[in-house]
């Protein structure tokens, strides 16, 4: 039920595992990333072979690539389907009416909008995309004017994909959404916000990173969670290669929390956290180049 919401967008009090009936498929977030509506509102106009596209060629509807837990279900399940299944998965999705949940106006639109359909990758930086209330990530897609960036959000660019998948959004819903995320990173007057330029991390700030948000599960071996200098617990992740570890982390693949469960950590923090704990458990390599 990943594509439906729950009870919880109106109470961080109610059941996360409760979905809400009439708005069955209509949207939801899993693990960071956006589940899209994927009811006749928003595939109305798509063709079955754009939907099965999103199965076999992990190809978002509107452009840019599938990414988070769709890529493991498309990967482990859905592309060994028969074609003929997977038409009929399309023409079911296109068939569902579903009551679309409210969408707040006038000055919570926008937020309302970026939180259901832009933060899944705007709030991590996922694929290259401008992280919210990051200045530097913003100011060279500001150069060209906010209506070049309304007119990319609309139509999609690169890994964007049109509108954000959120093809029943008006231009006027996008460029809302768009206007949200930008008041994030421009102060008074027009002007982008100044932000120092990012510290480089080093191994030490590692070792605290860790020490502050991982080590209550590694040092205690924690779901298998490999303590650092373990190097035989660790060989697989060495294996594998630091950039496939480090995704790991931040998707929360194969067992582990997404982020580490560290909310408040920056991609360069728990980058420099895993580059401690490898640093420790691979004698011979040098981590610091990453």
């Amino acid at each position: 039920m990943c594509h439906s919401p729950s009870y919880h967008i109106f109470s961080d009090n109610l059941s996360l595992g409760a979905p809400i009936p009439k708005y069955f498929l209509t949207g939801s977030k899993i693990q960071g990333y956006l589940a899209p509506n994927i009811t006749k509102t928003n595939l109305d106009m798509v063709s079955h072979q754009d939907i099965i596209d999103v199965f076999t060629k992990d190809q978002r509807i509107g452009g840019g690539k599938i990414q988070g837990p769709m890529l493991e279900v498309n990967h482990n399940s859905l592309r060994y389907l028969t074609p003929s299944d997977l038409t009929a998965i399309a023409t079911y999705l296109k068939s569902v009416k579903s009551v679309s949940p409210p969408r707040p106006t006038g000055a919570a639109a926008g937020k309302a909008l970026y939180e259901n359909y832009c933060s899944g990758c705007h709030e991590a930086g996922a694929g290259g995309a401008p992280k919210y209330g990051d200045a530097i990530s913003w100011t060279p897609i500001m150069k060209n004017g906010i209506d070049k960036v309304y007119t990319n959000a609309i139509k999609g660019i690169g890994g964007m994909p049109a509108k954000g998948t959120c093809l029943s959004c008006s231009d006027q819903d996008i460029k809302q959404a768009v206007d949200y995320m930008v008041a994030s990173v421009v102060g008074p007057g027009g002007k982008m916000t100044a932000a120092p330029p990012p510290k480089k991390l080093t191994l030490a700030d590692g070792e605290r990173i860790y020490t502050e948000n991982c080590s209550v599960c590694h040092n205690s071996n924690y779901k298998n969670a490999p303590r650092p200098g373990d190097v035989a617990a660790w060989k697989p992740m060495v294996k594998a290669g630091f950039l496939d570890t480090y995704v790991n982390v931040v998707t929360g693949r194969k067992g582990h929390p997404q982020r580490g469960a560290c909310s408040t950590c920056s991609d360069a923090e728990l980058k420099a956290a895993v580059k401690y704990m490898m640093q420790e458990s691979a004698p011979g390599k040098d981590y610091r180049l990453w």
